[in-house]
């Protein structure tokens, strides 16, 4: 039924169109707040019925997840805006300040809670019970467990992290609404007095959330490698070309889904012309820009192929690296004359090597290189890449 859905309102390339992206995120935050504001108005009334605190403190984290709703709702207008003078690479990043203001939504009523639940703890009150207020309850986690797959469905879908976070706040909500009808039923079926124990539990999810969506949402603010699975796809796109011998230093700034500015170097040998590399390097940046749905700018990197010592060179660096799985090199260049060459190369080690595997690296190709060549100087520089390591690219 959710595949049924999600694919009739939101196809495939929905990702890909910004407008039909936003109304899908428009649609999702007009569920969200219809459906959060009535489990509210529930809880709520059921909380002051049965003389609850923990049942209360749920109620109003629904009533944070409608204002949540509303945010996302802001956030989505906002990151469908054009460029303009101000913004020059769009909005798109209105998408991570939204999830940045729903963590501090969550982490504030968190707060808020956990202090009702302390005083309610120093000084219990009794908790009513009626197999209504159960049902209530029950039903709530049900609709938010619908809820949670909805968000996570549409959110994967259209790659939002706003989407994203409130799937995951809708999916704590769920434990919490169950440990709240934990507490009523002990509280109603012994003499523990587990009400106030639960709104801690409660108020110490909600704090969680709250810090797991706000480092969510401030890590591509600041800066993180690009996903894996979009750096292949750029690189696949301009191998394509058959004129293009190699790529690498492929670094991707996001700024927000569907504003994406990439630049890469291009290899094509020595030989060709000036201006017939440009005209390379141009057809593939408009057509990759328009198919991607990015823009792209290539650097052209020369590429001796005809050079045997240089060839050489380049096996035993090769034959290397196989042994470090995850390293690579590139920009091989060989200068100098026959008594005195000089080899130098790019390398990037493995996402995680530490100073003293990098360093033993650098060692064993220079060693590589010293046998292919003994005349050769070796010159490494080591620079470390930009893309996502193989186990962050889900």
């Amino acid at each position: 039924m959710m595949n049924s859905l999600l694919n009739r309102i939101a196809p495939a390339d929905t990702a890909r169109d910004a407008a039909a992206r936003a109304q899908v995120g428009l649609l999702c935050g007009a569920v969200g707040i219809g459906a959060n504001f009535i489990l509210f108005l529930a809880k709520l009334l059921t909380g002051l019925a049965i003389g609850s605190v923990s049942v209360m403190a749920d109620s109003f984290n629904n009533l944070s997840d409608a204002g949540s709703a509303v945010i996302t709702l802001i956030g989505f207008r906002l990151s469908r805006k054009p460029p303009d003078a101000e913004h020059p690479f769009g909005h798109g990043r209105a998408e991570y300040i939204v999830s940045l203001v729903i963590a501090f939504l969550v982490l504030l009523l968190g707060y808020e809670f956990l202090k009702s639940s302390v005083q309610q703890i120093m000084n219990p009150s009794p908790v009513a019970f009626s197999g209504v207020s159960l049902a209530i309850l029950l039903t709530a986690a049900a609709v938010k467990v619908l809820l949670a797959l909805f968000y996570r469905a549409f959110g994967k879908r259209i790659h939002s992290s706003a989407l994203l976070a409130v799937a995951v706040d809708s999916r704590n909500d769920v434990f919490v609404t169950l440990a709240t009808v934990v507490s009523v039923v002990l509280t109603r079926l012994t003499d523990i007095q587990a009400d106030g124990w639960v709104g801690v539990f409660v108020a110490l999810v909600l704090l969680y959330s709250g810090w797991q969506i706000a480092k969510d949402a401030a890590s591509p603010l600041l800066g993180v490698p690009a996903d894996r699975g979009v750096a292949e796809e750029i690189q696949r796109a301009v191998l394509a070309h058959d004129e293009i011998l190699g790529v690498h230093d492929l670094i991707v700034h996001d700024y927000g889904y569907g504003h994406i500015i990439a630049s890469i170097h291009a290899e094509l040998r020595d030989t060709t012309s000036l201006p017939e590399a440009h005209e390379v390097i141009d057809r593939a940046e408009r057509e990759i820009s328009r198919g991607l749905g990015i823009l792209l700018v290539i650097h052209i990197d020369p590429v001796d192929v005809n050079n045997p010592v240089l060839n050489r060179l380049k096996a035993a660096v090769a034959v290397t690296l196989e042994k470090n799985a995850g390293a690579e090199a590139h920009d091989f260049r060989l200068t100098g004359s026959a008594k005195n060459r000089q080899f130098a190369f790019d390398l990037t080690p493995r996402n995680g090597s530490s100073a003293e595997e990098v360093t033993a690296l650098e060692n064993a190709l220079a060693e590589a290189c010293a046998r292919a060549c003994p005349s050769a100087i070796c010159m490494i520089q080591t620079e470390y890449g930009f893309i996502a390591a193989e186990d962050e690219a889900d």
